[in-house]
């Protein structure tokens, strides 16, 4: 079975990072690495989710203000240079290039909702582009969840997997059904459906092709193991180590 290949561990926070010390004071680490910026270039305050090639010489970022994904060269971290984005039909969400460099998955939400207007239709899809990084141009896309917050991209078996989190965040509405800018989970008028988690086994040359895995989080979340609003989880952010994905909620 394809699930077998790809575990998924949901945590309610998940907190990453590295320190030279444990609890205890006992170092774990070696000699400190020291960090320091190299440059900056500025995009205008759009970007929110990045990721780069394997090679590190190109970077990818979410332009939700003008609904493409950016790109930038930093061949020559010091020069680094914009160059023209790849244009998306809806908000784009976040992106993941494959290990190989090949290709780039960007979650686009196609009907968000918007304060003051009636409700979205639940029903509608968004879309998971599928970029290549060689002609950066869309090859096509496949059809996922209402709302896509986060997608991370891996390689099973020589097949690109990419793990998506539909955070379905809270829409409420008013006392005349308009959209709100209320997104606070356990209002009784939250018209959203909870999230959920998708695994998508992607078809790089054919994505209409591609299949999606619905994973639920209902058999998860149990109130007894201290987990708030579990009728309305909303997965946040995904990362993959091996053939394991850790999800946020």
């Amino acid at each position: 079975m394809k699930k077998q290949f790809l575990k998924l561990l949901a945590l309610s926070v998940a907190l990453l990072g590295l320190s030279a010390f444990s609890a205890y004071g006992k170092k774990l680490l070696g000699p400190a690495i020291n960090f320091k910026p190299l440059n900056s270039i500025n995009v205008e305050g759009v970007a929110e989710i990045v990721d780069a090639t394997p090679d590190g010489n190109t970077i990818l970022y979410t332009n939700s203000k003008k609904k493409e994904i950016g790109i930038i060269d930093i061949t020559d971290p010091q020069l680094p240079n914009i160059q023209s984005g790849i244009p998306v039909v809806g908000e784009p969400t976040s992106l993941s290039i494959t290990p190989d460099g090949r290709y780039a998955l960007a979650t686009v939400w196609l009907n968000k909702p918007e304060e003051g207007q009636d409700p979205p239709d639940l029903n509608s899809h968004s879309a998971l582009v599928v970029i290549d990084m060689q002609s950066k141009s869309k090859i096509g896309s496949i059809d996922i969840g209402f709302h896509p917050d986060s997608v991370k991209v891996t390689e099973i078996n020589g097949r690109a997997v990419s793990v998506i989190a539909i955070e379905n965040k809270p829409i409420i509405l008013d006392e005349e059904g308009k959209v709100t800018d209320d997104d606070e989970p356990g209002n009784p008028n939250d018209f959203s459906d909870p999230g959920f988690i998708q695994v998508v086994y992607v078809d790089t040359q054919n994505p209409a092709d591609s299949e999606v895995i619905d994973i639920s989080l209902e058999s998860v979340l149990r109130p007894e193991d201290g987990f708030l609003f579990v009728d309305d989880p909303q997965p946040e952010f995904v990362d993959i180590h091996g053939s394991t994905a850790a999800v946020s909620l």
